[in-house]
């Protein structure tokens, strides 16, 4: 599993996998994800 933006590893990444899975998620699940990560990491603390 590969995520980010690591393009010096482009070449490496491309040359080996066989499937994309892109997950075209909306804006407002994305900020609901992330807010609920930050409050998690915040109590754990």
């Amino acid at each position: 599993m590969i995520d980010g933006n690591y393009t010096r590893s482009i070449p490496v990444k491309w040359a080996e996998i066989d499937t994309v899975i892109w997950l075209d998620l909306s804006f407002y699940l994305n900020i609901s994800i992330g807010q609920l990560r930050e409050h998690f990491r915040a109590i754990s603390k």
